[in-house]
Formats: structure tokens, sequence, C-alpha cells
């Protein structure tokens, strides 16, 4: 985003609510609207975070820890033993469409996102 972009200045003032150490709930305003974690939107927002990092654009010291939160969330919460990747919902028009959302359900857009996620993360740690 352009330097006056506004929505880079509301970015860098602090990082998104986020829950700490597990996946996110979806929606927010309403947690007991398809309850349980949901992996994909927490790869993307971790991704995001960490590119956003490592492209100077938001505070490093700010945006880091949320972001690492996030990923050993998905870690403890959504990956198998196996290493498959579990609570990811379906593709679909709403988030209603592919419920139920359980430790088994994956999609290959999300494993995507968890490695995207996980690639950003571990070119910070180097």
């Amino acid at each position: 985003m352009p330097g006056r972009d506004p929505r880079r200045t509301a970015a860098g003032r602090r990082p998104l609510d986020q829950r700490a150490r597990r996946p996110r709930r979806r929606p927010r305003g309403d947690p007991d609207h398809l309850p349980g974690p949901e992996t994909s939107g927490t790869c993307f927002f971790a991704y995001g975070m960490a590119y956003a990092v490592a492209a100077g654009l938001v505070n490093r010291s700010a945006y880091l820890p949320v972001a690492a939160r996030g990923w050993n969330g998905m870690v403890a919460t959504a990956v198998h033993p196996d290493g498959f990747l579990g609570y990811v919902r379906n593709v679909g028009d709403r988030p209603e469409s592919s419920q139920p959302v359980t430790y088994d359900t994956t999609a290959d857009f999300g494993v995507g996102a968890f490695l995207l996620a996980g690639t950003e993360l571990a070119q910070l740690a180097n």
C-alpha cells in the first residue's frame, strides 16, 4: 500500500485482536455461531502478518508474535500426528455451506495456505 493509504496507517497501529494460541473462530462477533476452530483463516492471517513484517510494512515486534501464536496454535490444534491438516472448511459460497468443520475436515486451499504461512515465518526466523 502507498505510504499515505489510510489502511496502512490502521494496520500499523496494532495487530488484529486474535485469540492467543489457537486458530480463529468465525465470525468474530458471535462465538456461538459456527463454533470451533477454523484453520484456513488463521493460515491466511498468519501469512499476511508474516509477509507484512518481512516487507517492512508493519512493526516487527508487534506483529511477529501474533503471527507466531497463530502458527503455534494451528500446529497444536489442527495438525494430526501423521501431518494431516484438520479444521479446514470446504470451498463454499458462505461458511455455513461447509459445516461441520472438524478435526478431520480439510481442503487443498487450506493446506496451501498453511504452507505459505510456514514458509514466510521460517524465512523470518533466519
